[in-house]
């Protein structure tokens, strides 16, 4: 950034080293720069944006979520005006024109291309302040954009479902589309079903020669590999625990994790082993607490931060779920050194 978020003024350069062997001493600003004149911004995407920027440092972020920034911008997308009121469509060229408007005056703005906002909601480009960027037009709050959580159920299923349910209740395409603020060419073909494209588990043969999968055989064939993947995950033995999630057992069986969408008694067997933040600190803990004292080392907080990189006052909040995973001794002995 180039300006101060708190009196967004412009941020000067300065003779302070930052180099690693530089001397430790405190610099103040009056003896670092001396110059007089202090210039403000009047950019107004500028200020804002700072401001923006400054409020998401603040925020406490989930270092271990497995969240991607594009993922979660595109599910905005599609609940906003950026896209069709189903979700299948989005309007790239709009919301380009708009955001490229918006940070017209933005000094140093390297989103000044359709294809470098497109590979950013693809995941493909990562830069904090340029998420900030689109998150801010988006008005996304600081705090939704630190959690990143994506629906899910898409959009698409979502609109889909609810035109289903409102037609059940009896009433009529018109008004359906009235109130889902949709053409009746879209709500009309959701109600009556031709909008879908068959049985997904059927296989069938497409045009071209393209292969159709058979995705109820395929869930049951994979079972016992993502059972096996989902204990190794978890920690076996003396191996370092993860949290289990689809993306963290398709890594260990090197499979595409997007086909999970399609496998629900596979998706059933991850999930079983969803934790929250906290209890998944008590296994790293607990985990850590046992490779200390097979070592033969003295257990102290100094040697459980060294393999958790845990800040105390974490520690401290998940204590709560060390019944669930260990014995009684070894939980007096962490409790001692963090009380």
């Amino acid at each position: 950034m180039n300006i101060c978020p708190k009196h967004l003024c412009h941020l000067k350069d300065s003779s302070v080293p930052i180099r690693s062997k530089a001397t430790p001493a405190l610099f103040t600003a009056e003896e670092s720069y001396r110059e007089q004149d202090i210039e403000y911004s009047n950019i107004f995407s500028e200020r804002n944006l700072a401001t923006y920027v400054y409020a998401m440092m603040m925020q406490p972020v989930d270092l271990l979520s497995e969240g991607t920034a594009g993922d979660y911008l595109q599910s905005v997308i599609a609940e906003s005006d950026y896209s069709s009121p189903r979700g299948e469509h989005r309007y790239m060229t709009k919301l380009f024109a708009d955001f490229d408007d918006y940070y017209r005056d933005l000094p140093e703005n390297r989103l000044t291309k359709p294809w470098a906002l497109q590979k950013l909601l693809c995941n493909k480009r990562v830069s904090f302040v340029e998420i900030c960027m689109v998150a801010h037009f988006l008005d996304i709050m600081p705090i939704d954009l630190a959690e990143m959580k994506v629906p899910k159920i898409s959009h698409k299923d979502a609109f889909d479902a609810k035109v289903r349910e409102l037609h059940a209740q009896g009433l009529k395409y018109p008004e359906i589309a009235r109130r889902m603020n949709a053409s009746l060419d879209v709500v009309k073909p959701v109600g009556e079903g031709r909008y879908l494209k068959g049985d997904p588990n059927k296989v069938r043969a497409n045009r071209g020669g393209v292969k159709s999968y058979n995705w109820e055989k395929i869930d049951l064939e994979m079972l016992p590999a993502v059972q096996e993947a989902v204990k190794k995950v978890w920690g076996i033995g003396d191996e370092r625990p993860r949290r289990v999630n689809t993306r963290s057992v398709a890594k260990i069986l090197d499979y595409p994790e997007q086909r999970f969408d399609r496998m629900p008694l596979c998706r059933a067997e991850i999930e079983k082993y969803s934790e929250t933040q906290e209890q998944y600190w008590a296994r790293e803990m607990i985990w850590a607490a046992k490779q200390v004292l097979s070592s033969g080392k003295t257990l102290n907080y100094t040697a459980l931060d060294k393999l958790t990189n845990i800040k105390k006052t974490d520690m401290r909040s998940c204590m709560v779920f060390f019944d669930d995973y260990t014995e009684d001794e070894l939980i007096s002995m962490i409790r001692k050194i963090l009380e």
